[in-house]
């Protein structure tokens, strides 16, 4: 491993009007321009940006040489901290209008990286911390990558921090990727907790050069999936889809089944006591393509519930590649989407034999109530969630 300790001066300027909302110290943000100064990238991709301080780093350590540009992405439009601000604001305030900077906000990268045609030979990741976020961030983009980029991952040393323990993501993947390594030693302690308000108690920032070696030992990174998750991830149709196109086979594998147990121990309250969910979740997965074309012999599947087991629901869909809904049913019609699904009043009414309704609410109770619409109004193909694989096989036997 590499020890990276002070940067290329002539790249750093004066942060204070910055300061408080680029989230790096000196130290960290002067190993990210040494970096760029040492490699000169032309590609730079940016994923994570917040108000925007990194990306205002990246593009003064590019400045003197034109055939540089910088690509930003962030899943969210707007800054975290204030809803009322863009992200990158702050790049818009100290780069204004800059022919060297692309910002594409709103998307996932999965959701947008076949619209890149050029690949990418320097990465800075700086997303959501908590696991499996970096980790499939870097799986997708891996395939946009040239064969020598950089990669720098910060905050792989906030969990050290006593109110952000579950923020490893980056830790992990800098540990189980096969790669040259480079970590910023110069950092202070005294510093972070000053500026960030954090007690960090490691190095904060570090990176990493692909070889060869890191695509053949990226089933590490992929088996690293199935470590608890931290956070139920947004886009897993549009991750497995980067994936299917461009892993093998048993990568693929390895995502679906880390997929199918880390969404039922999110749903169970970080716990891997199933109960029912677990089960049919694992079951639907272990029989991935009898469920598949069962689904398929609908002409429309409806979701009635627009709560935590519906999103959760739709999560494990997209993952499995299986027949989405066309809208959700609710009774809430103060819900007017989600998941990026519509959300309308219930009309079973309308319903006929060739669509499935499967019941999302986790009330036994009121889902079973609903399911009792079968008789009502002729409608055979209700069912809730937790007895779909059975319904499902033995419809597709019948």
């Amino acid at each position: 491993m590499n020890r990276t300790n002070k940067a290329c001066n002539n790249s750093i300027r004066a942060y204070d009007d910055i300061l408080p909302y680029c989230e790096m110290v000196e130290a960290e943000r002067e190993f990210v321009a040494d970096l760029v100064a040492r490699d000169k990238p032309k590609n730079i991709l940016e994923v994570g940006v917040s108000a925007g301080g990194s990306t205002v780093v990246l593009l003064d350590a590019v400045k003197e040489r034109i055939d540089a540009h910088v690509t930003s992405v962030d899943i969210y439009s707007t800054w975290s901290r204030d809803d009322t601000l863009p992200i990158g604001w702050l790049t818009d305030l100290e780069h204004p209008n800059s022919p060297q900077w692309t910002l594409r906000a709103g998307k996932d990268f999965s959701e947008i990286a076949d619209s890149f045609t050029e690949k990418f030979d320097f990465l800075l990741l700086d997303t959501m911390h908590a696991h499996p976020c970096e980790s499939l961030n870097f799986l997708t983009i891996l395939p946009y990558l040239t064969d020598d980029a950089m990669v720098v991952l910060h905050d792989i040393g906030l969990y050290s921090d006593a109110e952000n323990t579950a923020s490893n993501a980056c830790k992990l993947l800098y540990d189980v990727v096969t790669a040259e390594k480079y970590e910023c030693f110069d950092y202070s302690y005294e510093l972070a907790a000053h500026v960030m308000n954090r007690k960090i108690y490691y190095p904060n920032i570090g990176a990493f050069r692909i070889n060869s070696d890191t695509r053949k030992y990226i089933r590490d990174v992929f088996s690293m999936l199935r470590y608890p998750w931290g956070v139920q991830m947004n886009s897993l149709g549009a991750i497995r889809g980067v994936i299917s196109q461009n892993y093998n086979d048993e990568c693929l594998r390895l995502f679906k089944s880390a997929a199918a147990v880390n969404l039922s121990y999110l749903f169970c309250g970080n716990s891997y006591d199933f109960s029912s969910i677990g089960n049919v979740f694992c079951q639907i997965a272990a029989n991935e393509q009898r469920v598949a074309s069962a689904l398929r012999e609908f002409s429309r599947i409806i979701f009635y519930g627009a709560g935590n087991l519906c999103r959760t629901a739709i999560a494990f869909f997209e993952a499995f590649n299986f027949p989405m809904p066309a809208e959700l049913w609710d009774k809430n019609t103060g819900k007017s989407s989600v998941g990026g699904y519509d959300v309308v009043m219930p009309d079973f009414k309308k319903l006929n034999e060739t669509e499935l309704v499967i019941v999302t609410i986790q009330n036994n109770l009121i889902a079973g109530g609903i399911t009792g619409n079968r008789l009502l109004f002729d409608c055979p193909n209700v069912f809730t969630l937790y007895e779909l694989f059975d319904k499902l096989i033995t419809h597709k036997n019948t």
